[in-house]
């Protein structure tokens, strides 16, 4: 006997066409949920892009990461460290925003905003700042590198005290 198939079509069938649209995406993400292991692997090729100057890819790594789990505020404080690399102030800072919105005790995120801070000269920001970080850090990594920066910090504020004018 000889079996009848339909020939497969080219393209989108009309029920994956269905989930193209914004509303079929939003109730699909709806019905997910956070998805904890989504956008990890992207998020670690962007670290090892951004460690090795290779900012365009670096950038969209972790834009795919942030867009697979936009529910990971790490993803989003890589994304800055990318942003910032680049030059791109203005989504560094909005990233950040979304990452510190998310999670507000996030040590990773205030050290970010200080390093944000400090390359726009603004040195009693980024001081408060790092305290607030060393406040939400403290077991974490970059507790260190945030005492360092903030001993640095305040040696150079006493040194252009006494300076005369």
């Amino acid at each position: 006997m000889i079996s009848r198939t339909r020939k497969p079509r080219a393209g989108f069938s009309r029920k994956r066409a269905d989930l193209q649209t914004p509303e079929a995406r939003a109730k699909r993400e709806e019905i997910l949920g956070p998805n904890p292991w989504g956008g990890y692997d992207h998020n670690r090729l962007g670290c090892e892009f951004l460690r090795r100057d290779a900012l365009d890819l670096a950038l969209s790594e972790m834009e795919r990461a942030v867009a697979i789990n936009p529910w990971e505020p790490t993803f989003k404080v890589n994304l800055f460290h990318a942003y910032l690399r680049k030059g791109r102030v203005e989504e560094a800072a909005k990233t950040l925003d979304e990452a510190l919105e998310q999670e507000p005790r996030l040590a990773a995120g205030w050290f970010a905003y200080a390093l944000l801070y400090e390359k726009l000269s603004r040195r009693e920001d980024a001081v408060r700042c790092y305290r607030k970080c060393l406040a939400c850090a403290p077991g974490e990594a970059v507790r260190k590198q945030a005492y360092e920066n903030l001993g640095r910090l305040m040696a150079e504020g006493k040194t252009r005290k006494r300076q005369p004018e």
